[in-house]
C-alpha cells in the first residue's frame, strides 16, 4: 500500500477507538438525563407536599382567627388534643335584614391526623347541617398541635371549659419524607397574658 493511500483511510483501531467515545459519551449523557429526571421527580413530590402542608396551615390559621369561645347550641368553640382539633366560627352574615329568620353564621371545622394512612382528615360543617369531608395532606409523618393558656403549654384544650380562648396554637408537621413545618397562631380574643 502506497503512503498517500494510507493517510486518507482510517484504520480499523482508530474507527474502534471512535466508536468506543461515542459509546461513553452516549452513556454519559443519558446518565445525566435519568439524573434529572429523578430531581425533578424528588424537586415535584416536596413542592407537593409543601403546598399541602402549606394550604391546610392557612385553613386552620383563618378558622382561628374567627373562632368563637363556645356556642350555646354547638358547644366548645376550640376543643382539641395533641392530633386533633376541632374549631367553631362564626362567618360573614348580614344581621337585621331577616328578622327571626335570620340565619345562624356559625361554622365547624375539624383536623384530624390519621396515623396509619399518613394523612390528615379535615371536616367541615354549617349549623344546617351540611357536611363536607376530604383529605387535606397525605405522606404525613406527624401532625401535634400544642395549646397555650397564657401561662403554659398543653396537649389537650377545651375552650368551654375553660371559659375562655387559647391565647395560641402551635402547628407542628412533619412529612414522611422528614419535611417540618411549624406555626405558632396566636388567638386574637384567647385569654391570659404571654404565652
Amino acid at each position: 500500500m502506497s503512503r498517500h493511500t494510507s493517510a486518507r483511510c482510517f484504520s480499523v483501531i482508530e474507527v474502534l477507538v471512535a466508536c468506543a467515545l461515542l459509546l461513553l459519551l452516549m452513556g454519559a449523557v443519558m446518565s445525566l438525563m435519568w439524573s434529572a429526571r429523578d430531581q425533578r421527580s424528588r424537586v415535584t413530590a416536596i413542592s407537593t407536599s409543601a403546598r399541602e402542608v402549606l394550604a391546610m396551615l392557612d385553613q386552620i390559621e383563618s378558622d382561628l382567627m374567627t373562632a368563637v369561645a363556645a356556642d350555646p347550641r354547638e358547644g366548645s368553640g376550640v376543643v382539641g388534643d395533641e392530633t386533633s382539633i376541632r374549631i367553631l366560627s362564626r362567618g360573614v352574615w348580614l344581621r337585621g335584614s331577616f328578622g327571626e329568620r335570620s340565619p345562624r353564621d356559625i361554622q365547624g371545622s375539624s383536623f384530624n391526623f390519621d396515623g396509619q394512612g399518613a394523612r390528615v382528615e379535615a371536616e367541615r360543617w354549617l349549623v344546617s347541617g351540611e357536611r363536607m369531608r376530604a383529605t387535606v395532606c397525605e405522606r404525613v409523618g406527624e401532625l401535634r398541635f400544642r395549646y397555650a393558656d397564657g401561662f403554659a403549654w398543653h396537649d389537650t384544650f377545651d375552650a368551654a371549659e375553660r371559659g375562655s380562648m387559647p391565647t395560641a396554637i402551635e402547628i407542628s408537621v412533619t412529612t414522611s419524607r422528614g419535611e417540618f413545618w411549624r406555626r405558632i397562631v396566636r388567638i386574637p380574643d384567647g385569654g391570659g397574658e404571654g404565652a
